[in-house]
């Protein structure tokens, strides 16, 4: 966990966004995402994002990001 968010640190301090937003690949355990999120929310010096979202399905660069799950 230290190392994922060590990695993001630097790119979610240059990033001007007021939300983020949280996805893992299909073989990550649901719980270290949200693990993930607490450490990031409890970062000091804080995030600039006042607000998150889990998403779904991990997104994927230049497509839109689907922020509700169609029923099947």
């Amino acid at each position: 966990m230290s190392i994922t968010y060590d990695g993001m640190k630097d790119q979610m301090g240059s990033c001007a966004g007021t939300s983020w937003f949280l996805a893992g690949e299909d073989n990550v355990i649901w719980g270290l995402v949200f693990d993930l999120g607490q450490i990031v929310a409890k970062a000091d010096p804080p995030p600039k994002a006042t607000s998150a979202a889990f998403l779904y399905e991990a997104p994927v660069a230049g497509r839109a990001v689907p922020l509700a799950r169609k029923s099947r």
